[in-house]
């Protein structure tokens, strides 16, 4: 395991070797143990410092708690005390626990406090035996005080790959996003703006092989050029519309609506109403799908409906929101409908909403009304 401050625990081992290397100076009184003791301590240094960090197979790991259980023993072995050194078989506790399997770890902490008892039974005899009572305390708290930092680090290294999953999860979201709203204007392109373009283009052929043998139908076409030019710059500008509609993020849903159909109304010349009742708040993801259904529901309104006058209509419930776009337009027969009017897109955008349902209600004569409900 890899912790998230290695650092303060090398820190903690280093003054601990000072200590051990000054007290070493005055319990010790061979200037040879003394300096085999400092040896030692650096050695311990070094093995941590090159070694502890590269302990992820189990064989480095095992050879790791060997030498630094050796130099361990070592140290006691020479100065003929064990009290002092003991605090290093509790910093290899902690290590232990950090980085061994929960069998491997109590098994290297088991083999520490044999080692640190039998030295002290050596040096004391039985007056030993209150040293390893307190052996027993302290190698229970640095052994529950690892086995927290463990939980802790286990729990920072879980945290972070959850995150990692959610911000991957987050850039597939905004990629399938981007990916809808390209399909959408590929289709918009095709359903309108290009067959648009293509009668304006034969429209057009049709006044050249006219204009010399017959002026007044070259003039005919040219007129319906005209108007399909005008056509063609309002599909256009709606489409323009939709590549910068208004951020939901400053604007609650009901103004959103509301500045989206006063800029719509302007490049389709359709009248437009907005009437909203009850606003309160609502979760984003509901706000963008039902503002992308009035969008796509006023696309059909300047393509297909040939109306006068469209009403949106917002109405917030104690327990849900209903959307509803009615047009005054030449209406259509549900049956009879041909592919690439949005409807699809519209339903689509409804079942994403919890319990959300789109309704149809037209006919030839009579209008179009498409009403978006659901629970929130």
């Amino acid at each position: 395991m890899h912790l998230r401050n290695p650092r303060l625990l090398s820190l903690a081992i280093y003054l601990s070797l000072g200590v051990l290397m000054s007290m070493s100076l005055v319990l010790v009184e061979s200037a040879a143990a003394k300096a085999t003791i400092a040896v030692l301590c650096v050695a311990f240094a070094l093995v941590h410092t090159f070694q502890f960090p590269k302990v992820t197979a189990t064989r480095h790991r095992i050879l790791y708690f060997a030498v630094q259980t050796c130099l361990v023993t070592a140290m006691m072995f020479v100065s003929d005390t064990n009290d002092p050194f003991n605090l290093l078989f509790y910093i290899l506790t902690v290590q232990a626990i950090l980085v061994l399997s929960g069998r491997a770890a109590i098994a290297w902490i088991v083999l520490f406090f044999v080692l640190a008892s039998g030295a002290a039974l050596w040096t004391r005899g039985t007056d030993g035996i209150l040293s390893i009572l307190f052996s027993i305390a302290a190698f229970v708290f640095t052994a529950v005080y690892g086995y927290t930092i463990r939980q802790v680090e286990l729990a920072r290294h879980q945290n972070e790959h959850l995150l990692g999953e959610l911000r991957a999860a987050q850039q597939q979201l905004q990629s399938l996003a981007v990916a809808d709203e390209r399909n959408r204007l590929a289709r918009d392109l095709h359903d309108s703006a290009k067959q648009q373009a293509f009668a304006l283009s034969a429209q057009l052929d049709a006044v050249q092989s006219l204009i010399r043998r017959d002026q007044s139908a070259a003039e005919r076409h040219l007129a319906q050029a005209v108007q399909l030019a005008d056509t063609l710059r309002q599909e256009l500008a709606a489409l323009i519309l939709d590549l910068r509609p208004p951020a939901l993020g400053t604007l609650s849903l009901g103004e959103a609506v509301r500045q989206y159909a006063e800029e719509w109304s302007q490049h389709s010349l359709i009248a437009a109403n907005v009437r909203v009742q009850g606003q309160r708040a609502l979760p984003p993801e509901v706000e963008r799908a039902l503002f992308r259904v009035a969008q796509e529901a006023l696309a059909n309104v300047a393509r297909h409906s040939q109306a006068q006058t469209v009403t949106i209509g917002l109405g917030y419930m104690e327990d849900g929101v209903a959307l509803t776009i009615q047009d005054d337009g030449q209406g259509f027969a549900p049956d009879r409908i041909a592919p690439g009017v949005g409807l699809h897109s519209m339903r689509e955008r409804a079942a994403t909403l919890p319990d959300g349902l789109l309704t149809l209600d037209t006919a030839p004569g009579r209008g179009t009304r498409v009403t978006v409900q659901c629970h929130v």
